[in-house]
């Protein structure tokens, strides 16, 4: 009997087209921009940019699947995606989709900070997309306040926090990929706070 898998690879054209057939995965339509936002104790943030390819997005897509079954919850993110946040502590993920596809920022503390510290990020001032325009040529940037479609929390506990109307939304540390909901969706800010050490 065939493996059904290794038929439908050797039938497909390209990778892209392989997993597309055998895996049911989000479209993917192109290279997305990753925002990496690491939050120091005195309240300013530190910013870092970069492409991730249509070939890394879908193998964080297969690996993500490959290892869904037998893995704790909140483990499956250590295992799949590769950011400029790095891994210590894990940051929180966002993603501008709801299926875990599209732009992405990843925001954590500075490793360093102590206990119980609690880091407030402004969302009006993570750069979404930046781009030339108008006349004489200036930058413009969109920021990541009201872009949250989906989220993966890391090793703190937080809440999206939404200014108009005022409300939160809270996230347990290690608990796993969530749709966002309307607070997430229209948040002005997100609070990372470090958890307590056992004694």
């Amino acid at each position: 009997m065939h493996n059904p898998r290794i038929v439908s690879i050797l039938l497909c054209s390209t990778l892209v087209a392989c997993v597309a057939e055998d895996r049911d995965l989000p479209a993917i339509d192109g290279p997305v921009t990753e925002t990496a936002v690491t939050v120091h104790a005195d309240g300013t943030l530190t910013l870092a940019r970069r492409e991730v390819s249509v070939d890394e997005q879908v193998a964080e897509l297969e690996a993500r699947l490959d290892a869904e079954d037998g893995v704790e919850v909140g483990a499956l993110s250590r295992v799949v995606v590769t950011t400029a946040c790095g891994t210590e502590p894990y940051p929180l993920m966002v993603w501008d989709r709801i299926d875990q596809t599209g732009n992405r920022s990843c925001f954590k503390r500075k490793v360093d900070d102590v206990d119980g510290y609690f880091g407030y990020i402004d969302l009006n001032r993570v750069p979404y997309d930046c781009r030339m325009a108008g006349f004489p040529p200036r930058l413009a940037c969109t920021y990541w306040n009201d872009k949250v479609r989906s989220y993966m929390p890391g090793d703190d506990i937080g809440r999206f926090i939404d200014n108009a109307p005022e409300g939160s939304e809270w996230f347990r540390a290690r608990t796993g990929f969530k749709v966002a909901g309307p607070v997430a969706m229209g948040a002005d800010q997100i609070m990372l706070a470090v958890i307590p050490r056992p004694l």
